[in-house]
């Protein structure tokens, strides 16, 4: 399995070059693809960041309060979008609430750098690998490198550390969209019919079309 991680930032890079390292460590069999580089590094590199994309299982962004408007992590996350889905991306949140992203970010799962939150994100990309891991040996391998993790991210984020421990909630699932009123359903499907050679016209788009159609997140649980 090839995860992509994004960042912007030396804060955020330096997470992400510690978060690499590890979650190859705790899933045996992971490549993690971190760019080296942050923004305005011309096209050759935009069009390399989409050929990574192209190749990768997931996806995590690394957002911090400094970077979460930043061009190149909405850039990033367009990419995911379109490369990975919607589904199979998360947001790692350094240093602010899920409640403070703005889109593009905000239409991902995201979580806490806590003990739950990290676990959390280690068992929802084994459960998505080619060959995932036994539980049990996930379970031992997390316990085993989460105090490497947390004591690199209590350094770059001290204060987050007891605040995160302090928290209600380690990760936040996008809810699914409320299912369209009959109102709606009906302006999804006014569009001019199409006449094929046969003479007949395309039939109008279903409900349950109109529901595939809208954004339906990957849950993490």
């Amino acid at each position: 399995m090839k995860v992509f991680i994004s960042w912007s930032g030396d804060k955020s890079r330096r997470f992400a070059e510690a978060f690499k390292p590890w979650l190859e460590q705790v899933l045996p069999g992971t490549d993690v693809w971190l760019s080296s580089e942050d923004i305005d590094k011309g096209t050759i590199w935009f069009t390399e960041i989409i050929n990574e994309l192209e190749n990768c299982h997931c996806g995590v962004i690394c957002v911090t309060r400094d970077n979460y408007l930043a061009p190149w992590i909405h850039f990033e996350a367009g990419g995911m979008i379109k490369g990975l889905g919607k589904s199979r991306v998360a947001t790692i949140l350094l240093d602010l609430d899920y409640g403070e992203l703005k889109q593009p970010l905000n239409q991902f799962n995201g979580l806490r750098m806590d003990r739950t939150g990290a676990r959390h994100l280690v068992k929802s990309f084994n459960k998505v690998a080619e060959r995932p891991i036994k539980e049990t040996v996930v379970e031992r391998s997390f316990d085993a490198f989460w105090p490497e993790l947390e004591e690199g991210y209590r350094k770059l984020f001290p204060l987050m550390v007891d605040i995160a421990g302090n928290k209600e909630s380690s990760f936040y699932t996008v809810p699914p969209p409320k299912p369209p009123t009959i109102g709606e359903a009906a302006l999804h499907d006014l569009k001019p019919s199409v006449k094929k050679k046969t003479g007949k016209k395309k039939g109008s788009k279903s409900l349950q079309k109109y529901k595939k159609d809208q954004l339906y997140l990957f849950n993490m649980h």
